[in-house]
């Protein structure tokens, strides 16, 4: 047991400091890699498992966080020498850092900054721009700004609304959010999908109730029909009814056929016939037409 435990311990300790590391990562992402000190970015290198001959080679060359989030592989290949592993080890965790960071940058905006977003863009309506501080439109409301909220914390004209929206736009997608107008677009979609299946499901319903009726009506038909008047090589009504020489009567055309395969057997006993006549059943015929004409 104390075997064990001595065991145990180090990789306790191994996994409380990769947590401490990893705390202290994501707390530096979320404050912002461009102002990390030098201390704070080595610390971010050695948590991702960047090669120490990396990070020295960083070092020696002052990279600040701002300036390696600029880097691409060239500028690592001929100003800094790094070889292919490294470059694409690097450029790995740099993607990383930059997706962690995006994604909640504008959420994390205060009203202020929703404000300097629209002036960067040229929108002057200080009206609109009171609304936003009035009701505090901060990052993550103004990330579902939709058309109707822009008008109405007073930004009038059509053409400023439909170019901000645009922007919008363009803004979640780069979060990879789906877009006012593609939400717009694909709930229409489905809502027309939705009405289509309605309705196809409903003529479906309607063209299924009706064939259970007509099968039904059918099925109480073939119940009611005697036995008398179905041919039984084909069991349906026979319309020209006539009596073989084995005493049963068939429909014309079937035991015609029976007999065309060279069979001189009875389809009812299987005994051999002694002759192939056929006499037409008159009386089977007269109670057929008077059943047909009774159930029409």
């Amino acid at each position: 047991m104390e075997e064990r435990k001595r065991k145990i311990q180090p990789l306790d300790k191994q996994v409380k400091e990769m947590e401490e590391r990893w705390k202290a990562n994501e707390n530096i992402v979320n404050k912002g890699i461009e102002v990390c000190s030098s201390v704070e970015l080595k610390q971010m290198l050695v948590g991702e498992g960047i090669e120490e001959s990396t990070i020295s080679c960083l070092e020696s060359n002052k990279v600040t966080g701002s300036i390696l989030l600029d880097l691409d592989s060239e500028s690592m290949k001929n100003d800094l020498n790094l070889g292919l592993k490294e470059r694409l080890h690097l450029i790995h965790v740099l993607r990383s850092w930059k997706k962690r960071q995006m994604v909640d940058e504008e959420e994390q905006w205060n009203a202020e900054k929703v404000v300097e977003w629209f002036k960067h863009f040229g929108f002057i309506n200080e009206q609109f721009f009171r609304n936003l501080m009035k009701f505090q439109i901060d990052g993550s409301m103004f990330l579902e700004l939709e058309n109707t909220d822009l008008r109405e914390l007073g930004m009038s004209a059509l053409g400023e609304r439909k170019e901000v929206m645009n922007k919008l736009d363009a803004l979640r997608s780069s979060h990879g959010q789906v877009s006012h107008s593609e939400e717009v677009r694909l709930r229409n979609k489905m809502d027309v999908m939705e009405d289509e299946f309605v309705s196809r499901h409903s003529e479906m319903m309607t063209e299924l109730s009706k064939i259970h009726g007509e099968n039904e009506k059918i099925m109480k038909r073939v119940k009611e029909i005697p036995n008398a008047l179905l041919c039984p090589i084909t069991c349906e009504i026979m319309s020209n009814p006539v009596i073989a020489s084995d005493g049963y009567t068939y429909e014309k055309a079937a035991i015609e056929e029976w007999f065309g395969r060279r069979k001189r057997t009875s389809p009812m006993t299987g005994a051999e016939l002694s002759n192939l006549n056929l006499v037409p059943n008159y009386t089977v015929k007269m109670l057929t037409q008077d059943f047909l004409d009774r159930n029409k």
